[in-house]
């Protein structure tokens, strides 16, 4: 078995073209996490051609390593999110060294974002099926983290979708989902209310364009019985603890998306977590896809006026990942973060794209 991590470096820079950009990253990457350049393999999914010159560009990439070094690894990369001066002086470097004009390097280069990483172990004849895989729809992520652990290793393998949810349990061991932002994450992040310091992610770190939400989990909870609370009622929920960032995992049904995004906006919470009701693939209840597209309003709409009204980004899980996450709470206090680092468009409804088909719902 192997250990699998992949990641997101995001900057903008003119001048240049994919290959300067796959050499110098590889190099970095290297340099910063302690690997050797062959088991790194980068993939730029919007660059069409070598010779195309790009003013932004995300990478996507994954480093295939020993499972004896993924901690390592995991936490090198997690260090260089959190402060990315010193990757960002790499990469100019080696930027340079590999071709780049170095006026070009040193006037239009700004790291946006080097994004935390999600890790899998799996066995090394799988790995080809996994780099192949290394797609558009696999750069916008949320991950999920108990703040108990100490240290990371997976025991699933993900399907991949459009978000890769990863939750590690009080024992370090890390699980990877599924997930679907909501519409209405096209238009965040909002801009942040004049004074807003201890209001949500504002301000908002360096880098971030797109939805974005980073705090610990709380479960609504629910009324008369165990289990997980729909958040339909301002009420029956609630607040959130001041200057945390809370984001709200809630059941699906009960009331509208609109309405849960709503109530928890309203009692602090600075992003949804929806858990599908009904456990299965998909049926008529859900539509077309077990994780569908939740909207604020009418699926026919083109002006998308309701989704533009809500404050706070959501993304939809399905039954059994919220069950397990739910489970992992029971053991300590769990850490989320979420952030779609490629903006998923809003289409009209059954429309397409490399993201997928979309099937717009209510509730």
């Amino acid at each position: 078995q192997v250990g699998v991590i992949t990641g997101v470096v995001s900057f903008s820079l003119s001048g240049v073209s994919a290959d300067h950009i796959e050499s110098a990253i590889k190099a970095s990457l290297a340099q910063e996490l302690n690997v050797s350049e062959a088991s790194i393999y980068v993939v730029m999914p919007e660059i069409q051609s070598s010779r195309r010159l790009s003013t932004i560009w995300t990478v996507s990439y994954q480093i295939v390593v020993s499972t004896a070094e993924m901690s390592q690894v995991v936490s090198a990369a997690n260090r260089v999110s959190s402060d990315m001066a010193s990757f960002s002086s790499i990469l100019a470097t080696e930027l340079v060294n590999a071709g780049a004009d170095s006026t070009a390097v040193a006037s239009t280069m700004n790291l946006l974002e080097f994004a935390r990483v999600t890790a899998q172990i799996t066995n090394a004849a799988q790995v080809s099926a996994i780099l192949n895989s290394m797609v558009a729809n696999t750069s916008i992520y949320l991950n999920l983290t108990l703040a108990t652990a100490t240290t990371t290793t997976t025991t699933t393998s993900p399907q991949l979708g459009t978000i890769s949810v990863t939750v590690m349990d009080a024992n370090g061991a890390t699980h990877i989902y599924w997930a679907n932002p909501a519409r209405w994450n096209a238009w965040h992040p909002m801009t942040c209310p004049l004074g807003a310091v201890w209001r949500c992610a504002c301000p908002l770190p360096a880098g971030i364009s797109t939805a974005f939400a980073s705090g610990p989990l709380f479960a609504a909870p629910a009324l008369g019985h165990n289990g997980l609370g729909d958040a339909c009622s301002t009420r029956a929920l609630p607040k959130a603890p001041p200057r945390v960032g809370a984001i709200l995992l809630a059941r699906r049904g009960g009331c509208s998306f609109r309405e849960k995004a709503q109530v928890a906006a309203t009692n602090s919470y600075c992003g949804l977590v929806v858990a599908n009701q009904r456990a299965g693939k998909p049926h008529r209840y859900y539509g077309l896809l077990e994780l569908p597209d939740m909207t604020a309003g009418p699926a026919s709409s083109r002006d998308f006026v309701d989704d533009e009204t809500i404050t706070i980004p959501s993304w939809l899980v399905s039954k059994d990942d919220a069950d397990a996450i739910m489970s992992m709470s029971s053991s300590g206090a769990v850490l989320l973060q979420a952030h779609d680092v490629q903006r998923k468009p809003p289409l009209g409804d059954a429309q397409a794209d490399d993201f997928g088909v979309r099937d717009y719902h209510l509730e």
